[in-house]
């Protein structure tokens, strides 16, 4: 009988967690918040033991949250600086280093020289120029408010050397990580790193730590990562109204985002900023963000967790993340898309079906030191499920388990629900007319 009620609260506590997760704002392309609970009820059915897990196409960041939530160790990784940002604010933290009067004055305060990038690039293809002018006036906000050590992951993240690198040595990077990665325990946020306190940099004249420098900066840093993060999930809520994308990105087509009833008019500036729903998800416990191509972060051979979740972008010009989300890189950066290096190499490796297939079987070889992989796929990408499974098969290993998920992704109202008895009986059936818009797999191997 004990055991019978300790499963129930088990059970009750796991539906709190994830009702916590699919409760947070995140209109983000390609998001697992209906996959969580399969995810979790498959890892704990099938006797998965992990004390820490990899995300390595981290994306939203549901899945590394409910891993952290989970009480699991977390690392996550993404191409993209937005993903990164917005794992590091959900990962790193355990509250709000962000305050209403700080987002007050990020909306509200008008810097000298703020800057035209939005203004240039998109006034009245996206924004209208008072929204334009907003946003350009809120990034330099962010640095107004948090120093020159405000954080956007521009010199820090994308080289994936912000939790990797001793002594912030910033030239150090790829396979040379390899030799250094000694030197840091992975799945403690950096802020925990002593040895971060020690570089020569934060020593003063008598040779002394300057620790109150140390904590300065990284609050300062915290404190930018939310301030940018508030700016990414305002202009996701408000101007990604799902269905078709204009131009191949989420932000919707000026005309159409303000006719919405989403928006019933208002500009993005007369809508709250507010990240008030972000409270009840954080928690304390270890985490470690990657803003890295995933093949250079695996060939270094840095990470090392018991578990690896592989969730690759599917193929297709829904799986472009690099185009969908380009008005976020480029507002971090304050430059196009085209002159961003770090993201040209790794950005197109699964977007093409083309090539694919090289990709793939490359990134499972990358992944031999993990005990357990755990593969979201779904059979609208480039080739069938058996295909994939002798993929993974080719790789040496011989224990893999296929289990279908009883969800679909079209876009239209009630259309995705179904019982799990219907989905076993009928949608995985090639003749049934749900078949060609995908089957939805977690593939666990071990």
């Amino acid at each position: 009988m004990s055991d019978f009620f300790g499963m129930m609260e088990s059970t009750r506590n796991k539906q709190e967690v994830l009702n916590k997760i699919v409760s947070m704002p995140s209109n983000y392309v390609g998001s697992k918040r209906r996959l969580l609970t399969h995810i979790w009820n498959t890892l704990e059915d099938k006797g998965v033991e992990f004390d820490s897990a990899f995300d390595a196409f981290s994306g939203s960041a549901m899945v590394s949250l409910m891993f952290k939530r989970m009480g699991k160790k977390v690392v996550c990784n993404d191409l993209l600086t937005s993903s990164a940002i917005t794992a590091v604010c959900l990962l790193e933290n355990n509250e709000l280093p962000i305050t209403e009067e700080d987002i007050h004055f990020l909306c509200t305060n008008e810097p000298d020289n703020a800057g035209t990038f939005v203004l240039d690039n998109y006034k009245d293809k996206f924004f209208t120029e008072k929204e334009c002018k907003f946003l350009d006036q809120y990034r330099r906000n962010v640095e107004v408010l948090c120093g020159d050590k405000f954080y956007c992951g521009l010199e820090l993240l994308n080289k994936a050397t912000l939790m990797s690198i001793p002594n912030s040595n910033f030239s150090v990077y790829g396979k040379d990580l390899k030799a250094i990665r000694s030197t840091h325990e992975v799945g403690k946020a950096f802020y925990k790193e002593k040895w971060r306190d020690t570089t020569r940099k934060r020593r003063d004249a008598n040779n002394e730590i300057m620790f109150e420098k140390s904590i300065n900066e990284m609050y300062a840093k915290y404190k930018s990562a939310f301030s940018l993060f508030a700016i990414e999930s305002h202009v996701n809520q408000s101007c990604f109204l799902g269905g078709r994308y204009y131009n191949g990105q989420t932000v919707a087509k000026l005309e159409h985002r303000l006719k919405h009833p989403k928006n019933k008019g208002r500009e993005i500036d007369n809508i709250e900023v507010n990240v008030d729903a972000f409270k009840d998800i954080l928690i304390d416990g270890e985490g470690c963000v990657f803003n890295s191509d995933i093949m250079e972060l695996l060939e270094s051979k840095t990470i090392n967790t018991d578990l690896i979740y592989l969730d690759p972008p599917y193929g297709g010009s829904s799986s472009d993340y690099v185009v969908l989300y380009r008005f976020l890189e480029e507002y971090l950066y304050e430059s196009k898309l085209e002159d961003l290096e770090h993201i040209q190499k790794g950005g197109k490796r699964f977007c093409r079906k083309r090539g694919y297939s090289d990709q793939f079987e490359h990134l499972l070889s990358l992944c031999d030191n993990f005990k357990t992989w755990l593969i979201s796929y779904n059979e609208s990408s480039f080739a069938d499920i058996d295909t994939i499974v002798s993929m993974i098969k080719n790789t040496g290993k011989t224990e893999v388990e296929v289990c279908p998920v009883p969800i679909t992704y079209q876009y239209r109202k009630d259309k995705s629900k179904m019982s799990e008895e219907d989905f076993r009986s009928n949608y995985a059936d090639n003749e049934h007319s749900f078949a060609n818009r995908g089957t939805e797999y977690l593939i666990l191997v071990r």
